[in-house]
């Protein structure tokens, strides 16, 4: 490629970028960051510089679907509902070992059950690692075997007393 296609002169450099910036908040804030076609430009670049980028650039025919954005509100009622679920799943597990076993055994599953999540939960923490949702697979495997487990425990134990 040339080194000044445009012929813009001695301070070619300096207008280059002026006009690449122009083209991108032209992209950025009139199109939402996605150009249809080169044409577009011609009142942000002038003809001469939409001609020299249609003979060596080209656009592709993607576009922006969806745009999601989680806001605060909607982060905090995500919170207070994850807390609700996580206190709901313990009083269900509470009150079926209760009931399948005895109250104490419930009690100690459901603490052993919080126990191991807020281990590995703050392990994360203090490590500063991310919590991705392999992460929460992860945990919710933990709450999986670390449940299969004690309940393997309580009807051995309710056979040996018995």
């Amino acid at each position: 490629m040339e080194k000044d296609p445009l012929h813009l002169g001695t301070d070619a450099d300096a207008r280059y970028t002026a006009l690449a910036q122009a083209i991108v908040d032209y992209r950025d804030k009139s199109q939402g960051g996605v150009l249809h076609s080169l044409d577009e430009l011609k009142g942000v670049a002038g003809p001469a510089a939409v001609a020299w980028l249609q003979e060596g650039f080209f656009l592709s025919d993607f576009g922006v679907r969806d745009v999601a954005i989680v806001g605060p509100q909607v982060g905090k009622q995500l919170q207070t509902q994850a807390k609700l679920a996580v206190l709901y799943s313990l009083a269900g597990m509470l009150v079926y070992l209760g009931v399948r076993f005895e109250w104490i055994y419930g009690l100690a599953a459901v603490v052993t059950v919080f126990h191991d999540t807020l281990i590995t939960v703050g392990a994360f923490s203090l490590t500063n690692q991310p919590i991705s949702l392999t992460v929460v697979a992860a945990i919710l495997t933990l709450v999986g075997y670390s449940n299969n487990d004690t309940i393997v425990v309580l009807i051995a134990s309710a056979k040996t007393l018995s």
